[in-house]
Formats: C-alpha cells, structure tokens, sequence
C-alpha cells in the first residue's frame, strides 16, 4: 500500500510548525513503512512568497499555488444558502460565545472551500489508483 500526504489551503503557519509535525507525524509514518516515505502534494491557497521555504522544508513532489477564483466563492455562497435551506438546524445560533460562528453561512462557505481545496490537492496525483 502506497501512502502520499497531502498539505491543502492556506499553510500560513508551516514555519512555526514544520519542525512538530516531522518530528510527530512525518518520522512516526517513515518508521511505519519500514524507513520508507510517502510523497507530499501541496496545493497552497495564494501564498506565491512563502513557495520557496514551502519547497526547501517539505520537498513536495508537486506544489501548486492558487487563489480561489472569485466564480467558486460565488458557487459556495449558493450551496451554502441550499444546505442551510434542506438543512434548517444549520441556521440554529449556537449557546456558546466561543463556538456562535459554527453555524454561520460564513462558516458553511469556509468548509465548503476547504473541501475544495484538498480535492484539487488530490487532484496533483498523477496515479491516484495507486494509492
């Protein structure tokens, strides 16, 4: 079995935490497959002046950087308003101060775009079926 890791949407903190996640994931999954290692994709959201520290530390097999095009977040907007329309309890304000924004449309249009994101990162697997 074939593994690759895929690193999706805006990795605006990666220099604070690069160092953590080699030490506790990357190492850990390098141990499991034997000193093997898995491929990283990189689909960055918008984020040209940070690609180069992106390719020296993480040493993906492809990065691709891309805004979100203005037509998506439209397309998110309407699926959003959809699902809050089949789903009514999405509208619910939520209790808490800290949590309130969970079920906002915001919120709704924020995962949507996440979603995006990592399926266009899948999408830089040249082979996909062989992993």
């Amino acid at each position: 079995m074939k593994i690759a890791i895929l690193l999706s949407g805006h990795v605006r903190s990666f220099q604070k935490t690069h160092k953590n996640f080699e030490k506790r994931f990357l190492n850990n999954l390098k141990s499991q497959l034997g000193g093997g290692s898995a491929p990283i994709f990189v689909k960055d959201l918008d984020t040209d002046l940070v690609a180069p520290e992106l390719l020296r530390i993480y040493n993906p097999i492809k990065l691709e950087v891309e805004a979100t095009p203005p037509q998506d977040f439209l397309k998110f907007a309407i699926l959003a308003k959809s699902l809050r329309r089949k789903y009514p309890k999405l509208n619910n304000k939520i209790q808490s101060e800290k949590h309130r924004r969970l079920n906002s449309p915001k919120h709704i249009k924020g995962v949507l775009s996440q979603l995006y994101k990592i399926k266009k990162a899948y999408e830089l697997i040249e082979e996909p079926n062989e992993y």
